[in-house]
């Protein structure tokens, strides 16, 4: 289950219904509900939220979400010159670890409403250097990436918070002005 706050109309956001009138949020973990109205939740709020905003909480069914999933020790190839090698998508708890990107030429990571989520130790490498061969973080909460290298790309964060992305290595990057 996952929470979000609102913000004001017409704002650009990618939220959950797409409508534009979310430009803050937070995902969170609802731990128990005794009421419509008393929720509690983990992790803690990065953010007060703005009564005269009309804050709301918009569930995801815990059925859709993947959780406590880890991909080791693997290398993905980009044969076909395709993208999104990974994606996670209502993702709890997942990671990634030695895992290494190869010939990635468009967004080898898509993610996507995750909560607590890791990257450690990976390598991005091959491609074109530029703003396509990046990791998508989508209304991604609570991650952290550290100790990976990038030969190409980086990130490209939408409407994510209480992220660490430190200790990387990211070399060979260059932008366009399509972002």
């Amino acid at each position: 289950r996952g929470a979000q706050g609102i913000g004001t109309t017409n704002a650009w956001t990618q939220d959950l219904h797409h409508t534009g009138a979310r430009c803050q949020a937070q995902l969170v973990m609802i731990t128990a509900m005794s009421s419509p109205t008393n929720i509690t939740f983990w992790p803690p709020l990065h953010i007060s939220y703005n009564p005269a905003l009309t804050p709301q909480a918009d569930v995801i069914n815990p059925n859709l979400t993947t959780r406590e999933i880890g991909i080791e020790n693997l290398t993905f190839t980009n044969k076909a010159n395709t993208h999104n090698s990974i994606v996670f998508n209502t993702a709890y708890s997942c990671w990634l670890k030695n895992v290494e990107f190869d010939n990635a030429l468009s967004a080898p990571l898509l993610m996507n409403l995750t909560l607590f989520f890791e990257g450690r130790g990976c390598y991005q490498n091959g491609g074109t250097p530029n703003a396509d061969s990046v990791f998508y973080l989508l209304l991604s909460h609570s991650f952290r990436f550290e100790d990976n290298i990038f030969r190409t790309g980086g990130f490209i964060l939408g409407g994510c918070s209480g992220g660490v992305i430190s200790y990387n290595l990211f070399t060979n990057f260059s932008t366009t002005d399509n972002y």
